[in-house]
């Protein structure tokens, strides 16, 4: 098993968080929103108007985690920014946003998931599924160099970090709800 690995734009750390349950009590609690509709009928379902998840995507997100819970948001945004430390993806200070997000299986597989996220530095997940359909295929896939595709396995409590400027795209999605769908916290890191 993969405990950690890096090159100069990909960072994976398998067995990241100490505690990943306490993220998944969370997450089971948390509101889901889809494609950043934030008003139903002009009524926002945010309170805390920061707490709008910037962009579209597919599959459904929370919003900040900064929010949602500050306590664990601090405590995995340093431990996210401290595993960057002597890394070329270190960044000289750090802003960092953090959702839940899932993608159920009723999202189509197909190449227009390939995606930069041009906002940010550094882009990654954490995996957080338990269990995963017998059929493989449910990580990440990274455009490494010339057209060699990378595909990071989706492990449970697998942190992926990578840079943002690199396409990448899920590799499949599954399942209905975020109790048993493609479940990650997507993270997105930037410099001040």
């Amino acid at each position: 098993m993969v405990e950690k690995y890096t090159t100069k734009d990909l960072l994976i750390i398998d067995n990241f968080i100490d505690d990943p349950d306490v993220y998944l009590d969370i997450c089971k609690h948390t509101k889901f929103y889809n494609k950043g509709i934030n008003t139903i009928d002009g009524v926002s379902l945010y309170e805390d108007q920061s707490n709008i998840p910037n962009g579209l995507w597919s599959g459904l997100r929370s919003g900040h985690l900064e929010y949602i819970a500050p306590k664990e948001y601090r405590q995995l945004a340093q431990k996210i920014c401290h595993s960057l430390s002597n890394t070329p993806l270190q960044l000289d200070g750090y802003i960092v946003d953090m959702f839940f997000h899932y993608g159920p299986g009723i999202i189509p597989n197909n190449d227009s998931w390939w995606h930069i996220d041009k906002d940010y530095k550094v882009a990654g997940v954490i995996y957080l599924n338990k269990v995963l359909p017998a059929d493989t295929g449910f990580g990440t896939k990274i455009i490494l160099g010339k057209e060699n595709v990378f595909v990071a396995e989706n492990r449970f409590n697998r942190l992926v970090l990578y840079n943002s400027s690199l396409m990448h795209r899920p590799e499949a999605c599954f399942g209905t709800t975020a109790d048993d769908a493609r479940l990650t916290l997507t993270i997105f890191l930037d410099g001040p």
